[in-house]
């Protein structure tokens, strides 16, 4: 009986640590708007994002990401485009700790500083590619050396 009691509790906590899905409340995904988010991407058609699309965001980013950062205590902003090649491009926003107001879900958070506190990540879901990486900076004076704080990368994911 013990035995099979602490085979349900492995098997219970296993699958709990391979959930990819994001605590509601947590997330939005918001309208691309050409005129104001031009610097998000240079071109794109807003669309959606379905919760079965970000479950394969999840599954992309979370191997590149999981060793840097604990994705369940930061909040996210989603903004999903079809670029000129038909792709799906989503630019994935992180911003750790508790929001002081809903502005995070109407409008896209622009931090300075504040380290791996703030990054930003773009995903082309229909590539599974994982790009544009960027850890924001911290306001610090560095003599003699540069910390690479603010980093660009590109992973694929087959």
């Amino acid at each position: 009986m013990k035995n099979i009691l602490l085979l349900s509790l492995i098997l219970l906590l296993l699958i709990s640590c391979s959930d990819n899905r994001i605590e509601k409340g947590r997330y939005v995904v918001l309208e691309y708007e050409q005129n104001t988010m031009n610097w998000i991407f240079e071109e794109g058609v807003p669309t959606e994002l379905s919760e079965k699309e970000l479950n394969e965001i999840e599954k992309i980013i979370e191997p590149k990401i999981s060793n840097l950062l604990s994705r369940r205590k930061y909040y996210r902003q989603y903004v999903p485009v079809i670029n000129i090649d038909g792709d799906k491009q989503i630019w994935i926003n992180f911003l750790c700790g508790n929001p002081e107001n809903d502005r995070w879900k109407t409008k896209p958070m622009y931090v300075l500083d504040g380290g791996s506190c703030f990054f930003q990540i773009k995903v082309d879901l229909s590539n599974h590619l994982f790009y544009d990486f960027w850890i924001n900076g911290i306001a610090e004076v560095q003599p003699l050396h540069n910390n690479a704080y603010n980093t660009a990368f590109t992973f694929g994911f087959n």
